[in-house]
């Protein structure tokens, strides 16, 4: 979304060459697009420089825990606890008597298994965790399988859609640089609220938590997609474009990862 306001702001204003009946680029009437690199590199730098100043955030417990780091895991779990006015009745010795994780106690570390991380062997290590037991190996491949599909999913409906809308008898009107990115810019607004009634959902009684969501926001979102096929102005085209956005972004912010994350 913040690309798409920089672009919005920028590129109409700023570039102004290439197209019909227009200059060609030169420095001096083609600036909008390093505006854009600019904007966007400064922003992601000054938040960069917050994140080890100001938010300081500590490593996840689950990473902790398969490093063997209990005291860090203690530690890390009672400063939630205490941040938030939450109970824990975990502490290093509690911890220290489940035993260690792994080799965590022979190595130091469950991270490495070889020499070197690059190695056949490591590789090879952290591929069979993800087919352990049948369970696991059936998430992973349905995992796998879910994201070929968006994957091949994506590119259709970028490249693919707007060209059978045209054959179709789609008229999205005369086009510009400045509708172009303020489209982009409001259709991933939307995205961004989509997460919001998702949280909603996975907490409700009435939804069956993840899974429904889910399975809630693809359909709709399926819906969206066979409906999106009658387009036929440029309203429209936006209109269904933020409708999808918002129901695939909800329904993307609840896939389980599976146990490689």
């Amino acid at each position: 979304m913040v690309a798409g306001l920089f672009a919005w702001a920028f590129l109409p204003n700023f570039s102004k060459c290439g197209a019909k009946g227009e200059p060609a680029c030169t420095y001096d009437n083609n600036k909008g697009w390093r505006y854009v690199w600019y904007a966007n590199g400064a922003l992601v730098f000054a938040m960069s420089i917050a994140r080890v100043t100001v938010i300081r955030l500590k490593e996840t417990p689950k990473f902790l825990v398969g490093e063997g780091h209990d005291e860090r895991v203690v530690e890390v779990l009672q400063g939630l606890a205490q941040k938030y006015n939450r109970p824990c009745s975990l502490t290093l010795e509690r911890m220290q008597a489940c035993g260690v994780t792994g080799d965590a106690g022979r190595r130091g570390s469950v991270a490495a298994h070889a020499k070197s991380k690059w190695s056949p062997a490591e590789i090879f290590t952290h591929l069979r965790g993800l087919f352990e037991t049948k369970r696991i190996g059936l998430s992973t491949c349905l995992i796998w399988f879910s994201w070929l599909l968006i994957g091949l999913a994506y590119p259709l409906y970028n490249v693919f859609l707007p060209t059978y809308l045209a054959t179709r008898g789609a008229d999205f009107g005369a086009s510009s640089p400045y509708i172009t990115w303020r489209n982009y810019a409001i259709v991933n607004v939307c995205g961004i609220l989509g997460p919001i009634p998702a949280g909603y959902m996975c907490a409700s009684k009435y939804f069956w938590g993840r899974r429904g969501t889910m399975i809630i926001g693809a359909l709709i979102t399926m819906i969206f997609f066979f409906c999106y096929t009658q387009v036929r102005s440029a309203s429209q085209n936006l209109g269904f474009n933020c409708a999808i956005n918002f129901c695939l972004v909800r329904s993307h912010s609840v896939v389980p990862y599976g146990p490689s994350s």
